[in-house]
């Protein structure tokens, strides 16, 4: 995650995409994969595929607030 965090932080969103989709495809349990992914959505104001993505990330950990705030911020972007 470290590697495409650091692509998210330095703008290279569609990047950033494609390594947090590698990611989940080789460990599609790992919450914070799809958080990340979301975010990275989120900022290529793709809300629906935000959306999705924090959806998946709040049934891996249900516990995990900023999912549910981050949901809400794409569904009132839409």
């Amino acid at each position: 995650l470290s590697r495409a965090y650091q692509i998210f932080t330095q703008g290279g969103y569609g990047i950033a995409v494609f390594e947090y989709t590698e990611i989940i495809n080789l460990e599609p349990t790992r919450w914070a994969a799809y958080w990340m992914r979301a975010q990275t959505y989120s900022e290529l104001r793709e809300y629906e595929k935000a959306i999705a993505d924090y959806k998946e990330a709040i049934k891996l950990d249900p516990e995990h607030a900023a999912s549910y705030n981050n949901r809400g911020q794409s569904y009132r972007a839409l």
